[in-house]
């Protein structure tokens, strides 16, 4: 696997090996056909992750508690900082979505590289959300607020 990447690395001036299997988890692959390919697939999935999580606070499915508890943790302020991380992820996913609909492999090429980097660069914006997400967990619930949603 390392190998074959190698060779779509150099052409494409990919991440080094360590670095990319690092985030998408690429030794995994068995077969390594249309390698290109199958790595966008992986970075799809991990910025799918990513938007689904931020989607939870800025458009929560009220009838699914988790969602509204969660959301309830975040400010009008926070929330206007989240839409723009998710709008970059967005800006990522439908560039993911246009190199399927392409199937050319510069393009993924590409796409791959802004994936990762994208990635890279908004790791500790993501961690900062869900350490939130996670700490409301760990206050007391105030009862008002719970009658309130569970009427």
């Amino acid at each position: 696997m390392k190998d074959e990447y190698e060779k779509v690395r150099k052409k494409y001036n990919l991440p080094l090996f360590e670095e990319i299997d690092n985030e998408l988890d690429i030794s995994s692959i068995e077969k390594p056909v249309r390698l290109l390919r199958q790595l966008r697939h992986l970075a799809t999935e991990r910025i799918k992750l990513f938007s689904d999580v931020l989607n939870v606070v800025l458009h929560p499915d009220t009838g699914v508690f988790c969602d509204w508890y969660e959301c309830s943790s975040f400010s009008d302020e926070e929330r206007a900082q989240i839409l723009g991380f998710y709008k970059r992820l967005m800006i990522v996913q439908r560039s993911l979505l246009d190199a399927e609909i392409a199937c050319d492999e510069r393009l993924d090429a590409d796409t791959l590289k802004l994936a990762f980097e994208t990635l890279q660069s908004m790791k500790q914006d993501m961690r900062s959300v869900v350490t939130k997400m996670k700490g409301i967990w760990t206050r007391p619930a105030e009862p008002k607020e719970l009658l309130g949603y569970l009427g």
